[in-house]
């Protein structure tokens, strides 16, 4: 009788608290507003089971995930994944990098794959860099796939995430997501990877450029969508640079050059930032984003300078 005295005794006041602590920590559907934990930003709940964020921030953000009792990670930005870490603990991890506009049919099937096997095995997250446009984009595409949610719901969980409306690819990616047919997600399971290499530097040079050209469009049309190509998204092409400028300094082939090199990547990625903000930021003027595009093209041009051979 003793010892079982003990054990309510050390359930109720040492092992019960901590439970309740995990528990009050995670995110939910009602949360109107995300929410932050050491290493991870930017988190909402789209269901009780599936949470929105940022990318974590090392070991401290994947342990932040395990509190929250996360079982799976789905990562949808440019740069592969952190894989050791979640491992270590316990979490499975697949990468399905997807960029700002609309996401492929092939895209979202396997986005609602990932999301039925984290579904099954527990919590999951998903996130991208920020955690506010592209990871929620994805999580709610995921959601009316396997006919969890509705449209109007998972556009209002975007909002909460504060997906910015001049992402319209990822909005209407939203607007015009429907129920899969089981058959057709559960065959993609089987082609989920943990790791997607990003694209080699020539390539992603080249997508920069495109990038360029369009943003130099939307510039001659006053900064709004020019007539010949309305569905060119300036922010989603800043935001494309910077994708590109990450993948870039993560390379190995990055480090194959001189420290100069980085340096001027890491500056290049700054400028693609600042542009990238500036965008998103309605009060900007065109002569404030015309400015900041050319201190972009500046940092691009120091660099061809010293390295392009």
């Amino acid at each position: 009788q003793c010892m079982l005295m003990k054990q309510i005794y050390l359930y109720l006041f040492i092992v019960a608290p901590f439970l309740l602590l995990g528990c009050s920590m995670l995110p939910t559907v009602s949360d109107d507003s995300p929410r932050s934990y050491d290493g991870v930003q930017q988190v909402v709940a789209f269901s009780p089971w599936l949470f929105s964020g940022s990318k974590p921030s090392g070991d401290i953000g994947f342990t932040s995930l395990q509190t929250m009792q996360v079982q799976t990670i789905i990562c949808v930005d440019g740069i592969p994944p952190e894989l050791d870490a979640p491992e270590a603990l316990g979490m499975k991890t697949y990468h399905i990098p997807i960029k700002y506009g609309q996401p492929t049919k092939k895209q979202i099937l396997d986005l609602a794959a990932a999301v039925e096997i984290g579904r099954r095995r527990g919590n999951s997250y998903i996130h991208c860099h920020h955690g506010k446009h592209r990871s929620a984009a994805a999580a709610a595409v995921a959601h009316i796939g396997l006919g969890i949610s509705t449209r109007e719901e998972m556009a209002q969980r975007m909002s909460v995430s504060e997906t910015s409306s001049q992402y319209e690819g990822l909005w209407i990616a939203v607007a015009q997501a429907e129920v899969l047919d089981e058959d057709d997600f559960l065959r993609h399971e089987k082609t989920l990877q943990s790791k997607v290499l990003p694209e080699g530097m020539t390539e992603q040079m080249i997508a920069i450029d495109d990038a360029f050209e369009n943003l130099s469009r939307i510039e001659q049309s006053n900064w709004n969508p020019p007539i010949d190509h309305p569905d060119i998204v300036a922010v989603a092409e800043a935001g494309a640079i910077a994708e590109s400028f990450r993948c870039i300094n993560k390379s190995e082939i990055a480090r194959r050059y001189s420290v100069d090199f980085e340096t001027q990547l890491s500056i290049a990625l700054s400028a693609a930032i600042d542009l990238e903000r500036a965008l998103s930021n309605n009060n900007s003027t065109d002569q404030e984003l015309s400015d900041s595009m050319r201190a972009l093209s500046n940092t691009c041009t120091t660099c061809h300078r010293a390295f392009r051979k």
